[in-house]
């Protein structure tokens, strides 16, 4: 149905569901924005490549970091990371689950420290190409480069991220506009050649 609308008719379904959550979501939550996707308009999931973080590291933490942070990116930041049993299978006699080590440093994209606010601030990466293995986890890039583990609260994500239009740098998602997949492309080209046949036979 939605690929049957005037882009007028989206936009206002989107503001009006836009209104809708904002008055059911809970404190410190807010809808920034919500836009209904056009017919062969690539989805979110297919953007997201890289995510920007801030932390509450307190001014007195973010002092040591800051002098600390460049030595921290100069090397690998290897973290701990608990294995989850495989679904379905329990571990026997009160076992705990194995650990593994990663290194997290590959994944960042960038990373700076605001001593006066008493903050961290980083980007990762969340492309996943064939053969790259897992992703890593926000709690264990804050780790990696503080240090220790930071309560998962004291952690914030500001926006995602998708790769720029021409496949460099990335630009945030909200100001990326719509993106149409190989579909789009093929579907414009048959209607621009109706219009050509069109006009010839006027002609």
């Amino acid at each position: 149905m939605a690929g049957l609308w005037a882009d007028e008719t989206r936009a206002a379904m989107g503001e009006s569901l836009r209104a809708r959550l904002a008055a059911a979501a809970p404190p410190g939550m807010t809808v920034v924005a919500v836009r209904v996707l056009a017919p062969n308009e690539r989805r979110l999931g297919e953007l997201i490549a890289a995510a920007e973080y801030s932390v509450v590291i307190g001014p007195e933490r973010a002092a040591q970091l800051a002098r600390d942070l460049d030595g921290r990116l100069a090397g690998p930041l290897v973290v701990s990371r608990v294995l989850k049993p495989s679904k379905g299978k329990r571990l026997k006699g009160g076992a705990q689950p194995p650990n593994t080590t990663i290194d997290v440093r590959p994944r960042i994209l960038a990373a700076s420290v605001d001593a006066a606010a008493g903050l961290l601030r980083f980007r990762i990466d969340l492309s996943q190409e064939p053969g790259e293995g897992t992703g890593v986890r926000p709690r264990e890039v804050v780790e990696g480069l503080c240090g220790e583990a930071i309560p998962d609260h004291l952690v914030c994500r500001e926006q995602l991220l998708a790769r720029g239009p021409d496949g460099a740098g990335h630009v945030g998602m909200r100001s990326l506009g719509p993106v149409y997949n190989g579909m789009a492309a093929r579907w414009q080209a048959q209607v621009d050649a109706q219009v050509d046949a069109q006009v010839v036979a006027a002609g």
